[in-house]
């Protein structure tokens, strides 16, 4: 029996030294770990030229916890730098290579004023979640490594000098992606069809490019998406139908491209639509008669400066979210609702040169337009209105900066507080 507790407090006595050099073990590792990340923070702070608010000068110092510093969040555990944001300090310089932070998770260095190109490092951070570099002046290509981070779920390079095409294969490697923003003169070449593989993709802005081509009919595919800008590019042919099979989008915007042909009446149909901007395309055909009531959250329609014809619905005035209507430049022809005053979010009309007329010389749809007491903007050049402006429209004084009746015949005076504080044209 002796013999057996011998052995037991030796096994004991093992398992505590064994115990205590793993504790020391770890603690060396952790301690070797964050001298690294500690390094590779030091050499961005060489590499910052201006700093405005003196945030690495005063924070960023060897003396300090790199958990402590602004800027930085640590894991509780590993002691590792998880997380990198020095977003909108107006920053300039460049950035180094920031491979050894292998723990990093988001890299945020949004707002600033950062050139060079985007170290080669980044594309090698096998933890990276989120990748921001929003509003920089990074220039070069972009590397297609950026399309190959497996970890990757948010990609924000907007309004950057860089350069280059969406690769073809763009989400072959990074299946979880779910947001895409490459705005601002960047990118030219098709969006690739390949597109659709991003099961998860929930935002897609590609605004402001040089991208041409059709908009792929996959696009449909993604059955996440909540947000599709494709605006201010050289798209062309018809929007895809395919894009009504998205019951969870949210924004639709498609202005300023070559886009052709008639809307798919079910786009008009999808009641998840908050912002509808089609501007300044091609496109054509007529508004559903039960428009307001399909689209009943939506906040933004702007269809100007198209080919859309026929009446504007009565039922556009159950859109009861509504802040912009839009409609200007196109051919629509009919009576201005009366009831349009309903619309008591509406902060901007646009009506101007289409061929739309009021039910009475009284010019019923303004005296309800008296009721949006938010109401901005009112802009009705071009129609054939005949009529008198109705006193009510005083109501307005408040809230209207802009009020345009150029090349229309309506009569009548205008309220002081209209015509002393705000812009009015009239022939």
């Amino acid at each position: 029996m002796e013999r057996n507790l011998s052995l037991s407090m030796i096994t004991v006595s093992l398992t505590h030294c064994l115990l205590l050099c793993l504790v020391v073990a770890a603690t060396a590792a952790a301690s070797n770990n964050i001298i690294t990340d500690q390094q590779a923070l030091l050499a961005l702070k060489d590499h910052i030229t201006y700093d405005p608010t003196n945030l690495f000068a005063h924070n960023w110092t060897s003396n300090t916890s790199v958990c402590t510093w602004i800027g930085i969040t640590c894991d509780v555990n590993s002691h590792r730098v998880t997380a990198l944001d020095i977003s909108q300090f107006n920053l300039q310089g460049t950035i180094p290579q920031l491979g050894n932070l292998s723990s990093l998770t988001t890299l945020n260095f949004s707002h600033n004023k950062l050139s060079g190109n985007v170290p080669s490092s980044i594309y090698t951070m096998h933890t990276l979640k989120f990748l921001d570099f929003t509003d920089n002046q990074l220039s070069g290509s972009v590397s297609s490594f950026v399309f190959n981070m497996s970890s990757i779920l948010d990609i924000r390079l907007t309004n950057n000098r860089l350069s280059g095409e969406l690769p073809k294969n763009i989400c072959n490697y990074i299946p979880y992606l779910k947001a895409l923003f490459l705005e601002k003169k960047m990118f030219h070449g098709k969006i690739p069809s390949a597109l659709s593989k991003c099961k998860q993709l929930q935002q897609l802005n590609l605004q402001f490019n040089n991208l041409s081509g059709a908009i792929p009919k996959e696009i449909g595919n993604l059955t996440m998406l909540k947000g599709i800008y494709l605006g201010y590019n050289k798209l062309h042919g018809e929007i895809p139908h395919e894009i009504a099979n998205l019951r969870n989008l949210e924004a639709l915007a498609l202005g300023m491209n070559n886009l052709v042909g008639v809307v798919s009446a079910p786009i008009f149909n999808m009641s998840t639509l908050k912002i509808i901007i089609l501007i300044n395309n091609s496109l054509f055909g007529s508004l559903p008669s039960r428009i307001g009531l399909s689209l009943p959250t939506v906040e933004h329609l702007n269809l100007e400066l198209n080919r859309f014809s026929g009446t504007i619905p009565s039922s556009i005035t159950n859109a009861c979210k509504l802040t912009l209507l839009e409609l200007g430049g196109n051919t629509f022809s009919g009576l201005i609702p009366d009831t349009i005053g309903n619309l008591r979010n509406l902060e901007w009309l646009g009506l101007a040169y289409n061929n739309l007329t009021s039910s009475t010389s009284k010019l019923s749809f303004l005296s309800s337009l008296a009721n949006c007491k938010k109401l901005r903007s009112l802009n009705l050049i071009g129609n054939p209105l005949d009529g008198f402006l109705p006193s009510s429209i005083g109501n307005l004084s408040m809230s209207l900066e802009t009020l345009l009746i150029t090349n229309c015949s309506i009569s009548g005076n205008i309220p002081q507080a209209i015509s002393t504080k705000y812009l009015f044209q009239n022939n």
